[in-house]
């Protein structure tokens, strides 16, 4: 007889880093020793992991294990696992990748324990695809992350944005942000958190980050990778609502991004990697079998 069990644990603070295992034995043969499973180690997230989460939702950063992260339904933290060989980083803002390419929380570390080495010369930016028309109140769960050297305190890290049609870049003031400085080989590290209010006139505009270094002041100004904006309308869901609690949409403008709407909110989640959005199977999968999928 094979069993199953699915089993419910309790877990208490002291559980964190404890080891779980299962044990059998089989009473037709009481005389042989027990088989046990393979061990497991416990990895707890707070359970207030999702208080300030402000959208149905949102991933955020597993607070001590690299290959798993939170996922906040509403304010409802559930652990989840990234695919084999994939993690989520501190500087990721939604979706797991190759381990190699991110940084884990431990400064200095990756998720295989090898030494990151800092460029300073380098620019970090990663946007949320959580990107509506017209929200007036920040959703603080979807921030986009820039990070970078600024030196000292003289130094400074700006976000900058070139409107469709327009030639230069210009400066521009988020509606929220929050800053993390970290001293790394005697210079200050950045990492600016922040959430813009998009507006019309900013649909295919592009973003970047630029930086100066306050120890470094002759060297010019040092930009991040510029990205250009895949708004979603505030009225998207109005337009497409179909009477639901919950219900996920194709993106208008790409395939690797969908649209959930909560009542008759848009909010956008990305696909993880390069995978494309299924509307009819209801989840990501590759672009190639998605047959919905202008790409």
């Amino acid at each position: 007889m094979h069993r199953k069990i699915d089993l419910r644990i309790i877990f208490t603070s002291d559980m964190d880093k404890a080891i779980i295992r299962c044990s059998v034995i089989n009473k037709h043969f009481p005389d042989s020793p027990a088989f046990y499973s393979n061990y497991e180690t416990v990895f707890l997230i707070p359970g207030d992991a999702c208080n300030d989460n402000t959208v149905f939702l949102s991933n955020r950063v597993h607070p001590t294990n690299c290959h798993y992260y939170i996922e906040c339904q509403n304010t409802v933290p559930y652990g989840r696992a990234c695919q084999y060989n994939y993690c989520f980083g501190i500087y990721t803002v939604e979706t797991c990748s190759p381990c190699n390419d991110l940084t884990c929380r431990t400064v200095g570390s990756s998720c295989t324990n090898t030494t990151v080495v800092q460029q300073h010369n380098k620019v970090n930016m990663t946007v949320h695809s959580d990107q509506v028309v017209g929200l007036t109140a920040p959703r603080i769960s979807n921030l986009h992350t820039c990070s970078g050297f600024i030196g000292n305190q003289t130094g400074d890290m700006q976000i900058e944005i070139q409107l469709f049609g327009n030639y230069n870049y210009e400066a521009i003031r988020p509606s929220y942000t929050t800053i993390t400085d970290t001293t790394v080989n005697c210079e200050i590290k950045r990492i600016l958190k922040f959430w813009i209010g998009f507006t019309e006139a900013m649909y295919n505009a592009t973003i970047r980050c630029r930086v100066i270094n306050g120890l470094h002041l002759d060297v010019s100004p040092i930009y991040s990778n510029s990205e250009t904006l895949q708004l979603v309308s505030s009225d998207f869901c109005n337009q497409n609502f179909n009477g639901t609690i919950t219900n996920k949409y194709h993106h208008p403008t790409t395939c690797h991004r969908f649209v959930t709407c909560v009542g008759n909110l848009p909010v956008v989640q990305a696909c993880a990697g390069v995978l494309c959005f299924s509307l009819e199977k209801d989840y990501c999968d590759d672009c190639p079998v998605v047959k919905t999928c202008p790409e």
